[in-house]
């Protein structure tokens, strides 16, 4: 169906969730690395979520910190290259 004039376009779940993730990756900068947890907490986070609740503060952290962002999200591709 076209779309009306000034009407939103409604994106796929994949292209949202394209779209979340990029956001995530380039909206937050955080060049100085402020409160960034770990790298052993961004694996676990990375390679076993479950672990962590979805109440702590590394959740709110990894979602507004775009370079921790990016090593939760690079941590599955790396273990399958190695492992």
């Amino acid at each position: 169906m076209p779309q009306k004039f000034g009407e939103i376009p409604r994106l796929s779940d994949e292209e949202l969730l394209a779209l979340l993730r990029q956001t995530s990756l380039s909206g937050f900068p955080n060049p100085d690395r402020k409160g960034c947890p770990s790298a052993d907490v961004l694996e676990t986070l990375a390679l076993h979520p479950g672990q962590i609740s979805v109440t702590d503060p590394v959740i709110t952290h990894v979602t507004h910190c775009s370079p921790c962002f990016g090593e939760v999200q690079s941590f599955p591709s790396r273990h399958k290259k190695v492992g």
